[in-house]
């Protein structure tokens, strides 16, 4: 203020009042404000308020579902599927198969947990899954191993993102409210989410550790896994100290949906895929061959002779870039921009037709005793 006195002083002396230079100051603002005001019913002529975008009002919330994993595009009898959630939940269920929970026979899957009782030692079951997302997985996990069946089910969920711990809570407890309602037993103390880096297990808060240790209680005996669907690749460090841990620690079985390196790529092209990687957050050291893969399950401390990769990379990635691709299609007329699917979309496409990438299921059982 003391310099634009000082400006005033000198170059207009007492030739201009004060109420002429704030009358001059207050014309100026007011064209401003004028234009800016013009400016908006401009635009609002051109875009009439009345297109679309009143598509916001009539969202359902919570919204349902809220899956996220690339997805399995193929049911069990060959058919493609179109819709994400669909997909998703096929790309657990083919895991879950897989790892012999599920038999792919609906008729029997009903009666299932009840014959794997009967064969078992164990009555239970406990299953640390990493990476659970929204609360879509956990939920589908219950129903597909028919959760209230088992002497004692419980699952103990692992995520660093708290925006999805926040829904997956709510989520969850729906769905235990409302299967309660039926007449159904499933007490709450089945499910325990929380917000944890999985892949430092030493980084635990105790309560945390505490419940996941609980998984190495005798009673689950033969029944103990850990669970990552789709999202290891992105454990910083690596893969291992999470795998140390379930191997040595709580004896789980492991059941996975990941990916690994074609070991017929060239050197260029893996280290094309690790850079790849890398801009998408993982770490350098993320994707190997199917047999480092291997190599790494086994100094874990998984029997080599029990560890299971099956490829299902023709039924990933080129379902899942076409379902973007539709997505975009559809909602281009309301105005939505697919954001960074776009460019995931981008980043599938290239995986799916160079085949630098395998998508593939693993399912490894811990060593006997005996061995």
């Amino acid at each position: 203020m003391d310099r634009l006195y000082e400006w005033r002083e000198r170059f207009l002396g007492d030739r201009v009042s004060n109420d002429f230079l704030f009358g001059a100051a207050a014309g100026c603002l007011a064209t401003i404000v004028l234009a800016l005001l013009m400016r908006i019913v401009a635009i609002l002529r051109r875009n009439d308020i009345y297109d679309l975008a009143h598509w916001k009002l009539n969202i359902r919330v919570p919204m349902q579902p809220m899956w996220m994993n690339m997805g399995y595009w193929r049911t069990r009898r060959g058919d493609k599927i179109q819709q994400m959630d669909q997909a998703c939940a096929a790309l657990l269920r083919e895991v879950l198969y897989s790892a012999d929970l599920l038999t792919g026979d609906a008729v029997a899957e009903k009666e299932e947990p009840r014959r794997r009782r009967r064969r078992s030692s164990s009555s239970s079951i406990a299953i640390l899954d990493v990476g659970f997302g929204c609360g879509d997985q956990t939920v589908e996990i219950a129903r597909a191993l028919d959760a209230p069946a088992w002497q004692t089910f419980r699952y103990v969920g692992l995520t660093l993102n708290e925006a999805q711990l926040q829904v997956a809570y709510r989520r969850v407890e729906r769905e235990v409210a409302s299967a309660n309602r039926h007449g159904v037993r499933l007490g709450p103390e089945s499910f325990r989410l929380f917000g944890a880096d999985a892949a430092r297990p030493e980084s635990w808060a105790r309560p945390v550790r505490a419940l996941v240790d609980g998984i190495a209680d005798e009673a689950f005996q033969g029944n103990r896994w850990l669970l990552a669907l789709d999202c290891m690749y992105h454990f910083a460090p690596s893969r291992t100290p999470l795998l140390l841990y379930a191997a040595r620690e709580l004896k789980a079985d492991f059941m996975a949906f990941d990916l690994v390196l074609n070991e017929r790529a060239s050197f260029s092209a893996r280290m094309a895929a690790k850079l790849v990687g890398r801009v998408a957050g993982c770490p350098l050291g993320a994707f190997m061959t199917e047999d480092q893969y291997v190599e790494q399950l086994v100094d874990a401390g998984y029997d080599r002779n029990a560890v299971q990769i099956r490829d299902v990379t023709s039924d990933v990635f080129g379902g899942l870039v076409a379902h973007i691709e539709r997505q975009q299609r559809l909602l281009k007329p309301y105005g939505i921009s697919m954001g960074s699917m776009g460019v995931a979309k981008k980043m599938f496409n290239w995986i799916d037709n160079t085949g630098i990438l395998r998508a593939v299921i693993v399912v490894a059982r811990v060593k006997s005793k005996a061995a």
